[in-house]
């Protein structure tokens, strides 16, 4: 295997999980629609708007957007943070003591 093919695979395999990480991440935020009451429905959907926002800017404007498995990795990344913050807010405002 030469060195051109390593690179091959190991970037389609970086671009396969961030890209498996993306579809997790969203499909979490939808539980969260389906689940939640109140303003938590729309505190759900903020990883969705955030992820789409940095696809619709991708879209818009490739050229200025090289490295976007990465930018979509960040999205992702900081996406699964807020959206375990709200799973966790809601669950210690909702549980009763």
């Amino acid at each position: 295997m030469g060195v051109t093919t390593f690179a091959v695979i190991l970037s389609l395999s970086f671009v396969g999980g961030v890209a498996l990480f993306t579809l997790g991440v969203v499909a979490a935020s939808m539980i969260g629609i389906l689940r939640l009451k109140g303003a938590w429905k729309l505190a759900s959907a903020i990883p969705i708007l955030l992820i789409g926002y940095d696809v619709f800017q991708i879209i818009q404007d490739p050229n200025s957007h090289n490295l976007w498995p990465i930018e979509i990795a960040y999205f992702a990344f900081g996406s699964s943070f807020i959206l375990g913050l709200i799973i966790l807010i809601n669950k210690k405002l909702t549980t009763k003591p």
